[in-house]
């Protein structure tokens, strides 16, 4: 079969939702062949990676966005007719997604829409929400497969009317070795994302000042900070903040090494979908204190590290509690190790995804 994905394509374009879509590409590109139409390149041109051909198109424009991408709509379209795809598959739903679905539709394509994040479920009285609420009525319209990461987006789906047809966590390789929890030399406290306003960044550097005083924890954030008035002021005081480090964008492959030798992960965003990094951390057995986010309430469930429920204060004494109670710490981190291998690896759950894509060898027998 030949399978369209609509993602940018990692590691050119760095991002959780392009990351897993770039692992599924690598399960599927030996029994079928995959190509990818990768979005936000400073050229445009067709190259290929590891036997996976990439139309990397350029950035949209303001003028297409207020044009709702019809223009670009004629070249994706282009490319899609003369490559003939038997299924398309998108990561992310965003205005891309309600052309592709037209498309799909029109030409009697099956196509598989992959839930990446909770916003784009939610909709106001905003015109710019009005606009979308009405493109995603016609996504549903045009038949489309909905993939789903959690409890909380199948009851957003739900409002719609819609079933998912599969809801699936993301997925991520096994670590090749795991070093020993006890015989870390040195407390690292880790933040990991791209420095936009919902991720809150600023607490996570409030968080690293409440320690100033505690020489046995550093703290290190590794993303993107935009050369924003936003990310200026980020910078400023990252520059004033002694026991903190950043290291800027990174790949994932020194992302994954550095978790490995990582005490915690925090995450202070007002929401995710289901971070990737989370994940990552966990396989490494890193407990994650969450802020506010706790995906099909796993944290807690699990006891895979602390939710804290939006209070700052509560962040802090959980860093605290893990700091100071050693035997606890280990306990956490080897649930940490065998919970995430059962329910995120590739190996694991895979070929769940393939199989709804229909392109799974259980579907193909």
């Amino acid at each position: 079969m030949k399978i369209c994905i609509f993602s940018c394509y990692y590691p050119l374009i760095k991002g959780g939702a392009e990351y897993q879509s770039k692992l599924l590409a690598l399960e599927m590109k030996d029994d079928h062949s995959v190509f990818f139409i990768s979005v936000g390149h400073d050229n445009e041109e067709i190259i290929y990676d590891d036997n996976i051909k990439i139309y990397c198109l350029k950035r949209t424009t303001l003028t297409e966005g207020l044009l709702l991408y019809y223009p670009f709509s004629k070249k994706m379209g282009a490319i899609l007719s003369e490559e003939k795809p038997d299924i398309i598959y998108q990561r992310v739903l965003n205005s891309f997604s309600y052309h592709l679905s037209n498309f799909s539709v029109k030409n009697h394509i099956p196509f598989f829409l992959h839930i990446a994040d909770n916003y784009c479920l939610s909709f106001n009285r905003s015109a710019r929400s009005i606009v979308r609420r009405a493109m995603f009525s016609s996504i549903i319209a045009n038949k489309t497969n909905f993939i789903t990461q959690t409890k909380l987006q199948n009851a957003l789906l739900a409002r719609f009317g819609v079933t998912p047809i599969l809801q699936i966590h993301n997925l991520h390789k096994l670590p090749d070795e795991i070093e020993n929890r006890a015989s870390r030399e040195k407390n690292t406290i880790i933040w990991i994302g791209s420095a936009r306003k919902i991720k809150q960044l600023e607490l996570f550097i409030k968080l690293a000042n409440l320690f100033s005083n505690n020489d046995n924890l550093e703290f290190v954030i590794i993303g993107r900070i935009d050369n924003t008035s936003y990310g200026e002021s980020l910078k400023s005081e990252i520059n004033l903040t002694s026991n903190l480090t950043y290291l800027g964008e990174q790949t994932n492959d020194f992302v994954n090494s550095y978790l490995t030798n990582a005490f915690l992960l925090v995450n202070t965003s007002v929401s995710e979908g289901f971070s990737n990094t989370f994940i990552q951390a966990w396989m490494r057995g890193v407990p994650v204190i969450s802020l506010n986010s706790d995906p099909d309430d796993i944290i807690r469930e699990y006891d895979l590290g602390r939710i804290c429920d939006g209070d700052l204060i509560h962040l802090k004494n959980s860093l605290d509690e893990f700091f100071n109670n050693h035997f606890m710490y280990l306990e956490t981190s080897q649930r940490c190790l065998s919970l995430s291998r059962e329910m995120f690896s590739i190996e694991a759950n895979g070929y769940k995804l393939k199989n709804a894509l229909g392109i799974g060898k259980e579907v193909n027998q």
